[in-house]
């Protein structure tokens, strides 16, 4: 009878940190035109997921774009010989001392300008996608290593915390008032919200019950929250 060699079973090929999951967590929230690009290309990710992140991040640059960058303050003086500078002096307005009612005046939109208000409303939403986008991320991961909800501790602390920030973020969106012109994309930016939160809560059941159909259900909910934030989106890219 012949011996059979001893073969010793091979290694899987180790992945390279750029098909790692979690380096492309790291680089869509911290460097995401590479993050996006690798998660596409790299990553095992349910699609409804690729595009939620996708189009999460196209939102957060839409909003970048439509937040102004403060401008630096102009000096008020005036250059002799363009070497030294004099301070203007400035000259008191007159006071109409026989006003007796002061008016409040109302801050309106210019054309191609924001309010305080609305600057104000951008940057917390902006801070609310960045939050989403790394949430996101962390459950994508899932789907290249199924198993890491159920015996990797660390992951699934990452997961819980994910969960927790979407639902969060929810209920933080539906306490903030937005500005008129703002009340439409708000809207559907909620709505989008709603539809993620209910997809975290389909998720846990599935994870905690092995069901499948809720996983797969989640990822529909994704979805369908994607519909309403592209239309944000949109909107958000009409106003500017």
């Amino acid at each position: 009878m012949e011996e059979v060699p001893n073969q010793t079973p091979q290694n899987p090929a180790k992945k390279s940190w750029y098909e790692n999951p979690g380096c492309i967590s790291l680089l869509l929230v911290f460097f995401f035109p590479l993050g996006l690009l690798l998660m596409w290309v790299y990553t095992n990710w349910d699609k409804k997921i690729k595009w939620a992140v996708t189009l999460i991040i196209l939102f957060l640059i839409v909003l970048g774009f439509a937040i102004p960058t403060p401008s630096a303050p102009i000096a008020n003086s005036t250059t002799i010989n363009n070497t030294q500078t004099k301070p203007i002096p400035e000259i008191p307005e007159p006071v109409n001392e026989e006003a007796s009612v002061v008016e409040t005046v109302t801050e309106e939109p210019v054309a191609g300008e924001l309010t305080a208000a609305e600057q104000e409303y951008l940057q917390k939403i902006l801070k609310s996608t960045q939050n989403l986008t790394g949430a996101f991320s962390v459950i994508g991961e899932m789907a290249d290593e199924p198993l890491k909800v159920y015996d990797d501790q660390d992951y699934i602390m990452r997961l819980a915390v994910a969960i927790i920030t979407i639902q969060q973020e929810y209920k933080t969106a539906t306490e903030i008032i937005p500005p008129t012109r703002f009340q439409d994309i708000h809207k559907d930016y909620t709505k989008a919200l709603s539809l993620y939160t209910a997809a975290t809560e389909e998720l846990t059941y599935g994870i905690d019950s092995y069901d499948p159909d809720k996983i797969n259900k989640a990822a529909d909910l994704m979805e369908e929250a994607s519909v309403y934030l592209n239309s944000a989106t949109e909107k958000m890219t009409a106003i500017q």
